[in-house]
């Protein structure tokens, strides 16, 4: 699972770094960056969601000062950070919501792959 979780990740900031060039020829680099920094935002609030469900779950010891630490950076830092960026400029949501979607395509479609490889 970790491994899908770190493809997801790393697939999704590559293409977001590949699609942000498309978008700066296109559009303009405000929206580039915008996108990218979407993308960003939902690669790292998928990679603390594993973080707080790995030492929430965990057999082991729990330690609660980590899950402390990893829920005040996940709530009020990362969520305030992207209401922000959001307030910040009207025009540039649609370009930070496609940006946030790239992660959930890229889930979907190496979450098919990896089903696939596993029944072969």
């Amino acid at each position: 699972m970790n491994k899908l979780i770190y493809s997801v990740i790393g697939t999704t900031l590559i293409l977001a770094l590949l699609a942000s060039f498309f978008i700066v020829y296109v559009f303009d680099f405000s929206y580039s960056l915008v996108f990218f920094a979407g993308a960003l935002w939902g690669s790292v609030n998928l990679f603390l969601i594993k973080c707080l469900v790995e030492n929430l779950l965990s057999n082991l010891s729990k330690n609660y000062i980590k899950v402390s630490l990893l829920l005040v950076l996940k709530f009020p830092l990362l969520y305030g950070a992207g209401y922000f960026l959001l307030k910040s400029e009207e025009q540039a949501v649609i370009a930070f919501m496609a940006g946030l979607t790239l992660l959930l395509l890229t889930t979907v479609l190496l979450g098919i792959s990896y089903s696939l490889q596993e029944r072969t």
